[in-house]
């Protein structure tokens, strides 16, 4: 089942608000999908997050 539209636009307008990458928003909408419809093994689960958190920029990180 298709996620609501509302649903997606909330993520595009968060993930844009965060100043975040467009592709966050696509992936957290196919990770949404798959774990909706019951598709997603735990370690399908666990590379989405890992592809996830690689695109989430930070901003500026001290090295101190």
């Amino acid at each position: 089942m298709p996620l609501d539209p509302a649903v997606t636009r909330s993520l595009r307008e968060a993930v844009a608000e965060e100043g975040q990458p467009p592709e966050v928003a696509k992936q957290l909408q196919a990770w949404l999908l798959a774990l909706s419809e019951g598709d997603a093994s735990v370690d399908a689960q666990m590379q989405i997050y890992d592809v996830i958190r690689n695109q989430l920029d930070f901003g500026e990180t001290d090295a101190d």
